[in-house]
């Protein structure tokens, strides 16, 4: 059998997807992924079956009917992986995808690794990886550090400058015309509204008026404090008053106890008539 090298490998992917339709850079990201272009893999998955070739095709999945033999011509696996590939390119684009998200949902959808659009982390990395490798799109953040692109109903578009990736997200959908002119208008807004609270905190036109305002509310605070205050201190004066005539009642009350304790307590006077009855009483 005769060896196939990457090359001759990547060759036979941009041919084939030429006729699908489907970008080549698609495929050969994905192939990448699956066997790094090397036609000869033949492994035993997870499920119990070989998977073969330069897209690992599976004999329980896309591989089903044929023999691990026939998968090993790298012709018949591109021609079968990139076959099933197209429906999914074309719902893709339809939804407005493009770059590294359309990549991951043709994938997703396809078989790589599962057709349920449903991808594990450890692949997404890998497939990444594979995507940078082959578009030399690089991927990082402000610092310069490896990340991965957000694919949440968004297109990435990535641009490469000096070395350097720089990703922005855009909406999708058929509203997004609208949703991009509400966010522009929106930002538009914001930054009139900033212009205006700058001018005025610089040159406050009517100072003078805010000014006067503050005073104005200030004076009508404290008159409105002193009225509250009135029937507060009619009140209390007269708790004072009857506080003073209960007091003055229990003092006389008090002096008229004493004065009868006193007349009791004094020494009685003894009448001569007293004396006499007492001495008749003697006889």
């Amino acid at each position: 059998m005769a060896t196939t090298s990457p090359q001759q490998s990547a060759q036979i992917i941009t041919q084939v997807a030429n006729q699908y339709g489907v970008p080549a850079w698609i495929p050969l990201a994905i192939a990448q992924q699956e066997s790094g272009l090397n036609p000869n893999v033949n492994i035993i998955d997870t499920n119990g079956a070989y998977s073969t070739g330069l897209f690992q095709l599976n004999q329980k999945g896309l591989g089903a009917g044929y023999t691990p033999q026939q998968l090993l011509d790298p012709n018949l696996n591109a021609h079968i992986a990139i076959s099933a590939m197209k429906p999914a390119y074309q719902q893709g684009v339809q939804q407005g995808l493009s770059g590294y998200p359309l990549l991951e949902y043709v994938a997703a959808h396809s078989g790589w690794p599962t057709t349920t659009g449903q991808m594990p982390s450890y692949y997404q990395q890998g497939l990444v990886q594979a995507y940078q490798q082959v578009t030399g799109v690089q991927f990082t953040d402000v610092n310069g550090n490896p990340v991965i692109p957000n694919t949440n109903g968004a297109t990435s578009d990535a641009t490469t400058t000096a070395g350097t990736t720089t990703t922005t997200s855009q909406p999708t959908g058929p509203f997004a015309p609208i949703v991009t002119a509400l966010q522009d208008i929106g930002w538009l807004l914001a930054g009139v509204a900033v212009v205006i609270v700058g001018v005025w905190v610089m040159f406050n036109p009517f100072a003078d008026l805010t000014s006067a305002v503050r005073q104005l509310g200030s004076s009508a605070a404290k008159r409105g404090q002193e009225i509250a205050r009135r029937p507060l201190a009619g009140a209390t004066n007269a708790v004072h008053r009857v506080r003073r005539k209960v007091d003055g009642s229990e003092a006389r009350e008090r002096q008229y106890d004493l004065y009868r304790q006193a007349k009791r307590d004094r020494p009685r006077r003894v009448k001569p008539r007293d004396i006499v009855g007492d001495l008749n009483e003697g006889f």
